[in-house]
């Protein structure tokens, strides 16, 4: 698998739910890829790989997926602030080890949070790093309520500890990963408040698909819509697009709705084009990134059915 540093994968289960994990590492040429999984007590692929995953067993891979990337054209004296809470800091590693690799020399900030010190279990790595690189600085933050009395580090939510320490980010780039209310928060807040633009803005906060979004009692009113080859098909009012066509197993809708896999595009006929409501900056960014995407395509995640869409017709990209 050929990918950029900051993008992931998804993993297909059994049942064909789907389980989505950064690249954790630089792309090396052994073709090797490392995943950081956080084994939850009772989830269903946690149970695999904890009790019947063994080395040489196969799996089914998609991707890779996302725009979380390192930006093409970058001066030397632009900032990089990067923000993680648990997991997250894996596609934020894979960054950094691309960009030591290459040499750069730009101003990193890396802001970690976690609820315990032993949740932040590459604080060695990057405390290491720290003291190599200059023009690195690694800043871990506790969110627990009651955080370990010997921590002489910050407290507080990541972003709001970023967004004291840079005041104005207007010539910056910020990179969020982990949850998805850190990530929503980290852009309202330094978008609003220490002057960075969205353009500037880069995030991966997927969650299942199969639980992103809920649905609509089957007692809605339904719209139809028409795909081509697949014929008519019906949907609730007021869920996505790319909900039926994810339940009618048409696409894989990967990231549940944050605009960061590209799998649910779809191509729109021209003549129902203009009745969509306009695609936004961060879904126009995504679609730019898609080497087959054209100019009536849009994200499935992103089109709200309503009445005024009863028989949209679209297509689905092969």
């Amino acid at each position: 698998m050929t990918y950029r540093e900051g993008q992931f994968l998804s993993i297909e289960l059994p049942d064909g739910e789907i389980r989505s994990y950064s690249m954790a590492n630089a792309v090396v040429e052994a073709g090797e890829i490392e995943l950081h999984i956080r084994l939850h007590p009772h989830g269903k692929f946690s149970t695999i790989v904890r009790d019947s995953l063994a080395a040489g067993d196969h799996l089914k891979v998609h991707g890779p997926f996302g725009s979380c990337v390192w930006p093409t054209s970058l001066s030397a004296d632009e900032r990089v602030v990067l923000l993680a809470t648990g997991t997250g800091i894996a596609p934020i590693n894979a960054l950094m080890e691309a960009a030591i690799r290459s040499g750069c020399e730009n101003p990193m900030w890396l802001y970690w949070g976690a609820e315990s010190r032993a949740d932040l279990y590459l604080y060695d790595r990057f405390e290491q790093l720290s003291r190599i690189y200059r023009n690195f600085h690694f800043i871990p933050v506790l969110n627990a309520p009651d955080p370990d009395p010997d921590w002489d580090g910050e407290r507080g939510l990541v972003q709001e500890v970023a967004a004291r320490h840079h005041a104005d980010l207007s010539s910056a780039y910020v990179y969020a990963c982990g949850a998805p209310r850190m990530v929503a928060g980290a852009k309202a807040l330094l978008t609003a408040r220490n002057r960075l633009s969205a353009d500037r803005f880069f995030a991966d906060a997927f969650e299942s698909s199969s639980t992103a979004v809920p649905h609509v009692a089957e007692t809605a009113e339904r719209i139809p819509i028409i795909v081509a080859g697949s014929g008519k098909l019906e949907a609730n009012r007021g869920t996505t697009l790319m909900e039926t066509l994810r339940d009618a197993r048409l696409i894989m809708g990967v990231c549940g709705g944050a605009k960061s896999c590209g799998t649910c595009r779809v191509v729109v006929d021209s003549e129902w084009f203009e009745r969509l409501t306009p695609a936004d900056r961060g879904e126009k960014r995504l679609l730019r990134s898609l080497e087959e995407s054209g100019p009536w395509d849009r994200l499935a995640c992103q089109v709200v059915l309503t009445p005024e869409l009863a028989d949209l017709q679209i297509s689905i990209p092969l």
